[in-house]
């Protein structure tokens, strides 16, 4: 669902000039599928994937610890006395995490360290951790069965080369693993992403219709639910960030929000992605979430753009879905 909507009758039935013209023109782009062709930055939501990666490519294990300070600083290799500062949400830091511990806290600098290596830490490096984005369905479509679907974006050391003319940096793989930076996303491809961590690695294709019926009430064709790829993580790995999940909401970024209203355990992550601060704007806010914990049933990604912070603004409006779906009245 996108938000605002419009009546679609006024195009069934014949729409006005001045009330087209009224929807072409309104700043909130309620003609624009914002859950299949947007593509925006995905901010921490992303940070599941890069955990589930790096477990299986062994670059870390659940007992990885790394040192939250509130920042990271990088000299400039080719000018040492040029140094650059990598900061977290936290400027004081969060303190010694484990993985667990930091999905729960959504450290920056932890996966950071985790993406673009850094101290002790190896790191995915640019070319593993964008293949397995890749490998999560992102940078191409879902396949969902709607017009205007965005194949979003994985960048690449390529990528960026042709596009801007630069080099790929190791600040650039610090941003692309908290979710920054040139990656780019559809809701729906979180969704599926989210997905496939808690279904055993199945990429599935999402669908809208489920049957096609004739006007005898005779059922002429069903989906059927598909297979389109395999994240191949191990069940152990998986579990090891479904756990970290689990504690956002019982002991993390997303503690507040959540539980006491929805009356299953849930799982989530919050996500808070900049946009342009210089120019005034809040960021984009982002949560994703799915429950059971124990045994999902549905799984749900919030985005609101330029609302400010995932906990404060996408967060709420979860645990209402969530809180209504499984309250039925």
């Amino acid at each position: 669902m996108t938000l605002p909507s419009y009546d679609s009758n006024q195009f069934a039935h014949g729409i006005s000039q001045a009330d087209f013209t009224s929807l072409v023109n309104n700043a909130a782009q309620p003609l624009f599928n914002k859950a299949i062709s947007g593509a925006y930055p995905t901010g921490s939501i992303i940070k599941p994937l890069v955990a589930s990666a790096a477990l299986q490519a062994g670059t870390i294990t659940p007992a990885t610890t790394v040192t939250d300070k509130g920042f990271i600083q990088l000299p400039n290799p080719y000018n040492p006395s040029i140094v650059y500062t990598y900061r977290s949400w936290e400027p004081g830091g969060l303190g010694t995490l484990d993985l667990e511990h930091a999905i729960a806290m959504s450290s920056d600098i932890y996966f950071y360290t985790v993406g673009g290596g850094f101290g002790n830490v190896k790191g995915l490096g640019v070319n593993l951790l964008t293949s397995w984005y890749q490998k999560f369905g992102l940078g191409k479509k879902t396949g969902i069965d709607l017009p205007g679907e965005t194949d979003g974006r994985v960048p690449t050391p390529a990528w960026k080369l042709k596009t801007t003319g630069q080099p790929w940096y190791l600040g650039d793989t610090f941003n692309i693993s908290v979710g920054q930076g040139d990656i780019l996303a559809s809701p729906l491809q979180m969704a599926v992403a989210l997905s496939s961590i808690v279904n055993g690695g199945n990429i599935m294709k999402p669908y809208l219709l489920k049957q096609v019926v004739d006007n005898n009430g005779q059922v002429t064709s069903t989906t059927q639910p598909q297979v389109v790829a395999k994240v191949p993580v191990s069940p152990a790995n998986f579990q090891v960030v479904q756990a970290g999940m689990r504690l956002v909401i019982t002991n993390g970024t997303g503690c507040c929000y959540i539980q006491q209203y929805v009356p299953v355990p849930v799982a989530g992550k919050t996500g808070t992605a900049e946009t342009d601060p210089t120019a005034g704007k809040k960021p984009d806010a982002w949560f994703e979430a799915y429950a059971p914990a124990d045994d999902p049933q549905i799984v749900m990604v919030a985005f609101l753009a330029n609302a400010g912070e995932g906990a404060n603004f996408a967060a709420p409006a979860v645990r209402d879905t969530l809180a209504w779906y499984f309250n039925p009245h």
